[in-house]
């Protein structure tokens, strides 16, 4: 496929995001945030770019044309002349190219692209849940101290967070978020753990180096596949299957190997045991995501029996949470014009802490804030731009979802 070089320059007010497959190693980027005003290029695999519709008319988006440029004759580069000095001669070392030509007032700024990245502990960095591209005021993380989010200027993101380079883990201390010119912290933090590498027998000679087999970026679902969603849900065949999103309902797109790779026909109904999806022959998602304890069940006619009455069970209350998630949701009695309410209109609404980050199909919505949270969303559709998601059922719950619903 052919590489294109882009310009996106967010124009609007809102912060948007967009998807593509980077040209270099063909990982596609998901959710990539573009902030109020910030400027990013990129370089993506032609027709791979998306962004929902929402987002078009807020930003500026310039197609640079096939990258890199072709050209039909290359016209060389003149060597320029260079006066002697009296400096001693010594032997030179090479170091990166910076990204920007510094200023006079302003220090260099050296980018490291698809860094694995974490917002919430250096324990999940090691997994890469996301890659994301920082500065800092050295060639290496190892010798940097300090960070930016961008390569000049004031930060537009926040860099702050863990990340982890050749199975080092990296802190961002917090305390120069958007805004900030002077950067925060960077240090080591920790090192990822890894199964030890056995000793090569050595047969010949000494310098034999044991092969390092790399650690795959794909998340791995033990999953029920069956010919139909109940078949899935209820009496299903275990799987194993791999796709990038940590989430089992926010994957469109799912394989049979950690390397990428579909080796049979995928065609049917898979379920991670809460909600369950239907796939074609290549892997790839054509349904929505459904809540399993929503599906309709077949009912046996019943055997009368005279039975003794139960003595019922007593279950015991789970212990209030400490926090719960906020969501800014865009509502309506479709999906499409929650969607379209996100960026107009977008309401606060609460998740569970037991629900995970979301929202997920299974989670639990709630108007109000508290311990507990009360108050639950009506039935209908929300949406965080991307993503739709429905509630039925009168209590908040949500039953089912489109992770690329309003692209």
């Amino acid at each position: 496929m052919a590489c294109i070089k882009y310009t996106l320059t967010n124009t609007g007010s809102t912060t948007v995001n967009f998807n593509y497959r980077r040209c270099d190693d063909s990982l596609s980027e998901y959710q990539v945030e573009l902030n109020p005003g910030q400027t990013k290029n990129i370089w993506s695999l032609n027709e791979t770019f998306t962004i929902a519709p929402v987002y078009t008319t807020m930003i500026s988006l310039i197609n640079q044309g096939a990258f890199p440029p072709i050209s039909e004759t290359a016209t060389p580069t003149p060597t320029p002349s260079i006066t002697p000095s009296n400096t001693p001669t010594g032997t030179a070392t090479a170091t990166p190219t910076p990204t920007i030509t510094p200023s006079p007032t302003e220090p260099i700024r050296y980018e490291h692209i698809g860094i694995c990245h974490s917002e919430f502990n250096g324990t999940s960095v090691c997994e890469c849940p996301q890659l994301a591209s920082i500065w800092t005021d050295q060639p290496t993380l190892s010798g940097s101290t300090i960070a930016f989010s961008d390569p000049n200027g004031p930060n537009t993101g926040n860099p702050d967070g863990w990340y982890a380079e050749d199975g080092i883990i990296y802190v961002v201390a917090a305390g120069c978020g958007i805004g900030c010119t002077t950067g925060s912290t960077i240090s080591v933090d920790g090192i990822c753990d890894a199964t030890p590498t056995p000793t090569p027998t050595i047969t010949s000679t000494p310098t034999n180096t044991p092969t390092v087999t790399p650690t795959s970026l794909f998340q791995t679902f033990n999953v029920f596949s069956g010919t139909t969603s109940n078949q899935s849900c209820e009496n299903g065949v275990s799987v194993t299957i791999y796709s990038f999103e940590p989430l089992f309902d926010q994957n469109t797109q799912f394989y049979t190997t950690s390397t990428g790779l579909v080796t049979y026909d995928m065609t049917g109904f898979y379920s991670d045991g809460t909600s369950v999806t239907e796939l074609n022959s290549d892997g790839l998602r054509i349904g929505i995501f459904t809540l399993c304890s929503g599906l309709v069940t077949p009912t046996p006619t019943p055997t009368v029996t005279e039975t003794s009455t139960p003595t019922p069970t007593v279950t015991q209350t789970p212990t209030q949470t400490f926090a719960w998630y906020t969501y800014s949701l865009g509502t309506g009695s479709t999906a499409n014009d929650a969607c379209v309410a996100f960026s107009g209109s977008p309401q606060t609404i609460y998740g569970t802490v037991q629900g995970g980050v979301g929202p997920n199909v299974g989670e639990f919505l709630y108007q109000t804030e508290g311990r507990p949270l009360t108050n639950s969303v009506p039935n209908g559709f929300y949406s965080n731009g991307t993503a739709w998601y429905q509630v039925t059922g009168g209590n908040g719950e949500i039953t089912s979802s489109d992770p690329n619903g309003c692209l």
